[in-house]
């Protein structure tokens, strides 16, 4: 918990520095605080907690609770385009609660207590996770990373109209993080027995990734339909993004099967470190270089490709180094 705080504290500074020097984002900064309650919501849910004992329930009862009531606060309270701020309001304090209470639950119910620790110790949690915090901030800075340079190549109109259709794709992927959560501590314990590994992450890929590919086709075939029932005609044109963003989602769902349910279950996650550096470093080279000449097409194409890279860049580690 100590280290999330000293994280949470470096992105408010980073935050504050954005607001006060970037014209893009001073012009609204009240949005911008009013939103990042929902990080203090996260730093404060102990997931890590109900992940280790394996009562995932816990994860999923306490955040559709908490989600359920304060959507309906929204369309209770927010009543003309003034109370926008409203938006970002409840839905913090919705994190928030629902942090708050995953704390207050695990001392109650499960007799953890709390406690400082000492310095020597946070070092050394800090170190061992290195590798997996690396990846997890390369993962959120690579999928901002299109939108901010296309904020800053194009209009409000089309950075709308791709942000619209990545908050469908971000629901649809929202499907299956609570089905990745709720097998990665069964994964530690199967692919570190040799007689288990590979036949269980076969059956979760085959599973999983089946899933995957049925719902994307379905997605891609029906996009417009979706986009014109969620967002209206106007929005029909971009449909194809969604679309087109269904292979992204495939291909990210097998490289979570890959690095997070093998490669970081079995304490190789510097191999998946290693690969996801070199995937975004060419999806951020790409989204430089393409976003100014494609606009929309050029993020979808840097995407899939890192995507991709990962995929093909993991597998060959795997083969030449016999994992």
């Amino acid at each position: 918990m100590i280290i999330k705080f000293f994280l949470l504290v470096i992105s408010f500074i980073i935050l504050l520095v954005l607001v006060s020097f970037f014209e893009k984002f001073s012009a609204d900064p009240e949005l911008y605080f009013l939103t990042f309650g929902t990080v203090l919501g996260q730093v404060l849910f102990p997931i890590w907690f109900f992940q280790g004992i394996e009562k995932m329930k816990y994860i999923t009862i306490i955040n559709i609770v908490t989600k359920f009531l304060f959507t309906i606060a929204i369309f209770i309270f927010v009543k003309q385009a003034s109370d926008y701020y409203l938006v970002p309001l409840l839905t913090s304090l919705g994190a928030i609660l629902a942090g708050g209470y995953s704390l207050y639950l695990i001392y109650k119910k499960f007799n953890v207590k709390f406690s400082v620790q000492k310095f020597n110790i946070v070092t050394s949690h800090l170190k061992g996770g290195v590798h997996l915090f690396l990846t997890s901030a390369l993962s959120n800075l690579l999928t901002s990373s299109g939108t901010i340079i296309l904020s800053f190549v194009s209009n409000n109109t089309i950075v709308g109209y791709y942000s619209a259709s990545e908050k469908l794709f971000r629901a649809i992927v929202g499907l299956f993080t609570p089905i990745t959560q709720a097998l990665y501590p069964i994964s530690c314990t199967k692919v570190n027995q040799e007689n288990l590994a590979k036949p269980y992450i076969k059956k979760i890929f085959t599973i999983i990734g089946g899933i995957a590919l049925i719902l994307s086709l379905i997605v891609a075939l029906l996009s417009k339909s979706i986009v014109n029932l969620i967002y209206g005609i106007e929005f029909i044109n971009y449909s194809y993004v969604l679309a087109v963003m269904m292979i992204w989602l495939f291909f990210g769902v097998i490289n979570n099967i890959i690095g997070i349910q093998y490669l970081t279950a079995m304490r190789k996650d510097k191999v998946y470190t290693y690969s996801f550096m070199a995937a975004a470093s060419a999806t951020v080279l790409l989204n430089i270089v393409l976003i100014p000449h494609f606009m929309i097409d050029g993020i979808l194409f840097s995407m899939i490709f890192g995507e991709i890279l990962l995929t093909l860049s993991m597998l060959g580690l795997i083969f030449r180094l016999k994992l």
